[in-house]
């Protein structure tokens, strides 16, 4: 190019690696928190360490998420789906778990039964909602509870009531993807092992179209494989 030419109608030879990535390499997932750092963040070292050429973008929340209204690849969803247009793979099945710390139970009368914790003080996952219920199952496939109270101490955050539980607040729910290793450790303990929470599939999710992207396809493979070595012998 003649010199005289300005330097800025000159094309550019720095142009960065990120803008010449074609879209098909950006993975957009969305999860709840619950499963940010046992199953999530495992999952993802993994799939970049193989495919370190697919940027990640990743949405953390609990509510419903459009797929096709926020540009959604892949969704971790729990429970049936409702929509038709959607392909669901499950991963993972298991109920949540009614918890205390051991220091809490020396100092109280363990419930033996649903309405026993109406005398305690209890912690819940909650969305600011005023009142609560728990609907337990007895192991005998027979009998069924369910138990409506306010709660001690809610919020929205998994990690936050295990904090509060392991610090001896009282008696609450947690799934056994959220710490783990507090139950299995024995500083968090099950109450009323004969009653049960329902147990509920998490899956992934994408839209149903004939041809996924592959990205979209091999973190879903891995998906699929990883989570029962991560979680064995999980509670259902």
């Amino acid at each position: 190019m003649p010199s005289g030419v300005p330097s800025s109608a000159k094309p550019s030879t720095t142009l960065s690696r990120t803008s010449c990535r074609p879209s098909r390499d950006v993975l957009r997932l969305s999860a709840p928190p619950s499963i940010l750092d046992t199953l999530l963040a495992p999952l993802l070292g993994a799939f970049q360490a193989s495919y370190p050429n697919v940027r990640v973008r990743v949405f953390v929340t609990d509510r419903y998420v459009d797929l096709i209204a926020e540009g959604i690849d892949l969704v971790f969803r729990y429970g049936a789906l409702s929509d038709s247009s959607l392909v669901a793979r499950k991963i993972l099945t298991y109920r949540h778990q009614l918890v205390a710390s051991p220091a809490y139970l020396e100092k109280v009368k363990a419930p033996r039964c649903p309405g026993d914790l109406l005398d305690h003080k209890l912690l819940a996952f909650s969305h600011w909602r005023p009142d609560n219920s728990w609907t337990f199952w007895h192991q005998n496939g027979k009998d069924q509870e369910t138990l409506s109270f306010e709660p001690y101490l809610s919020m929205n955050d998994y990690a936050g009531v295990a904090a509060a539980l392991l610090a001896g607040i009282g008696i609450g729910d947690l799934p056994p993807v959220v710490q783990p290793e507090l139950i299995r450790d024995g500083r968090l303990v099950e109450v009323m092992p004969e009653w049960h929470f329902r147990a509920f599939d998490l899956s992934v999710v994408h839209l149903s179209i004939r041809h996924i992207s592959r990205p979209v396809r091999l973190f879903k493979e891995l998906a699929v494989q990883m989570p029962p070595a991560l979680f064995p012998g999980l509670p259902v």
